[in-house]
C-alpha cells in the first residue's frame, strides 16, 4: 500500500531514481532524460534547500520505493509572495488511482497555511488526463501558449497555463 508524505534528504536516491524513471516513460515531461543530469548528492542538496526555503516537497512511496512526487516553490519576489506553482508526476501504474487527486489536495491545504492565494502550474495541451484532474479540482485555463514545445519528433505542442485562487 502506498503513502504520500513530506520528502527528506534520505529520499534523495528514490526520488531520483523516480525522476529518471518518469523522464524516460512519460511523455508530458518539459526536460530530457538527456538534459537531466543531477547525482543523487545535488539531490540531497536540492531536498534540504527547498525544505529551508519552506517549500514543499511529497512524494509517493509504494513499499519504500518513491512513486510519485509534487513539489512547490514559493515565489520570492514580494508582489509574488502570494503565488505558488507546482509539478506533479505519478508513475503510470499508479494513474487512475486518485492519488495525484490526493497529493494536489495536500498541497492545496499546504498552500492555505502559508499564505498562498493562487496556485499555478503548466501542462501541455496533450496531456488530457492532467488537465481533466486539475480541472475537477477548480484550476481554470488563464492562457496557452500555442506551439510552445517542440517535441523530439518535430510537432509542437501548446503550453497550458492553469491556476487556482484560494
Amino acid at each position: 500500500m502506498w503513502n504520500i508524505r513530506e520528502a527528506t534528504p534520505e529520499d534523495a536516491a528514490g526520488l531520483l531514481a523516480h525522476t529518471k524513471k518518469i523522464l524516460e516513460t512519460s511523455p508530458f515531461m518539459l526536460t530530457t532524460p538527456q538534459e537531466f543530469q543531477v547525482t543523487t548528492e545535488r539531490q540531497k542538496e536540492w531536498i534540504i534547500e527547498q525544505q529551508q526555503a519552506g517549500n514543499l516537497i511529497l512524494v509517493v512511496e509504494d513499499k519504500g520505493v518513491i512513486v510519485g512526487t509534487l513539489n512547490v516553490p514559493r515565489e520570492k519576489k514580494f508582489r509574488h509572495r502570494h503565488i505558488a506553482s507546482f509539478g506533479i508526476s505519478l508513475q503510470e501504474a499508479y494513474c487512475n488511482q486518485g492519488i495525484g487527486t490526493m497529493m494536489i489536495h495536500r498541497m492545496i491545504d499546504w498552500a492555505k497555511a502559508n499564505s498562498i492565494e493562487k496556485i499555478m502550474l503548466n501542462v501541455m495541451a496533450t496531456n488530457v488526463r492532467a488537465i481533466h484532474v486539475y480541472k475537477k479540482l477548480g484550476f481554470k485555463e488563464e492562457g496557452r501558449f500555442k506551439n510552445q514545445l517542440k517535441l523530439e519528433d518535430g510537432t509542437y505542442v501548446d503550453d497550458i497555463a492553469m491556476s487556482l485562487f484560494l
